[in-house]
């Protein structure tokens, strides 16, 4: 799980916490301070018991992040995974979109993939501080 201080910020700032539903097994942070290595300092497995399944994570706390996992994100996108892999490439290797998806952009497979969901989905492309 990348829990660096860059898929944070991708995260936080994703438009796919708007419609997040809380479940067993999330990641969730809230503001974390960060080490040295960039890694943050407060990151749990958060399992909503009671009353928080199945709320919306904004509903619950404002401050809550939700650090989508490769699965989660790809289950956002299709459940047929040949079709999965088929789109996944064809987004990578489009060359509209390629600024974007450089290896020196992304350092982990879920803000590459975090950055493939929003961009199949709303239209938006990571440009290193915010979605545009």
């Amino acid at each position: 799980m990348d829990t660096s201080e860059t898929y944070i910020k991708m995260s936080e700032k994703s438009p796919l916490q708007e419609d997040k539903i809380l479940e067993d097994g999330d990641y969730i942070t809230t503001w974390p301070q960060f080490r040295a290595d960039g890694a943050a300092s407060i990151i749990s497995k958060f399992a909503p018991l009671g009353k928080n399944i199945g709320k919306r994570i904004k509903e619950v706390s404002p401050l809550w992040i939700c650090l989508f996992r490769q699965d989660q994100l790809q289950a956002m996108v299709s459940d047929d995974i040949y079709q999965l892999l088929k789109d996944f490439s064809d987004w990578r290797l489009d060359s509209r979109i390629s600024r974007y998806t450089s290896a020196d952009k992304y350092n982990s497979m879920e803000q590459l993939w975090h950055a493939f969901v929003v961009q199949e989905k709303y239209g938006k492309v990571w440009d290193g501080g915010d979605w545009i």
